[in-house]
């Protein structure tokens, strides 16, 4: 979170630590904090994704193949492999 510059309230809340002091006290994370945390682990997830099919495009995991199979369609056509019907 904080290579993505998340305010370190909302890293400490979101982590479920007990922010200690004045800070705890006074300090509130923002609705604006939360889309921007939201939006960071969305990229995040995102490009893990795009590295992941770019090691192999299919999964045995049903749900991860699931994910992969949007980036699978986004590719150009392997010119190895067995052609599939």
């Amino acid at each position: 979170m904080a290579e993505d510059g998340i305010p370190e309230i909302l890293a400490e809340q979101r982590l479920g630590h007990e922010v200690p002091g004045m800070r705890g006290l006074y300090a509130h994370a923002s609705q604006r904090m939360r889309d921007e945390l939201m939006a960071a682990l969305q990229n995040r997830g995102d490009e893990s994704l795009r590295e992941r099919a770019a090691i192999a495009p299919h999964s045995p995991v049903p749900l991860l193949d699931g994910l992969l199979a949007a980036l699978r369609g986004a590719r150009a056509p392997s010119t190895t492999g067995s052609s599939r019907s």
